[in-house]
């Protein structure tokens, strides 16, 4: 898959869960500097000082312009405007579409009430997660990668 200018892969939006969800790993990995799993976005007085959770990296993957937009003065910021404009989304809302997540039944192996794990968001989005942990989640929600690594 060939790369646009800005060095994101051209076809993104037709993409599966998967794809994204590892793609997000791939980055995070190569880029450690570059993640925050306390916070959507911390953004630093450049570019290279910014970081990103599991979802606010998807986010800024798949829409490099997005703008984060400050609520009630926080210093992290749960909306962002789409660079093609329209109203502010929630990056955690967006980010489940984007991954295809859902709620887990009771039944469900990995769902734990008295953890908070009651949908496979948590699994990707929850503060205290360590990479270790961030991997270990993305192959139990999507499998292993394609190519076996």
């Amino acid at each position: 898959m060939s790369d646009d200018n800005d060095g994101t892969p051209t076809g993104i939006r037709a993409w599966t869960p998967k794809q994204y969800a590892y793609w997000v790993l791939d980055k995070i990995e190569s880029h450690p500097e570059s993640w925050n799993q306390r916070s959507w976005v911390t953004k630093g007085n450049n570019e290279c000082q910014t970081a990103y959770c599991f979802a606010g990296y998807l986010i800024h993957l798949v829409d490099p312009g997005a703008v984060p937009v400050a609520l009630d003065g926080y210093s992290t910021y749960p909306t962002f405007l789409p660079s093609g404009g329209g109203p502010a989304q929630l990056y955690e809302d967006a980010a489940i579409e984007l991954l295809g997540l859902v709620e887990l039944d009771e039944d469900d192996d990995r769902y734990d009430e008295s953890m908070g794990i009651e949908h496979e968001c948590s699994l990707l989005f929850e503060a205290g997660l360590t990479l270790p942990e961030l991997k270990t989640n993305v192959e139990r929600i999507f499998g292993p990668r394609e190519d076996g690594t």
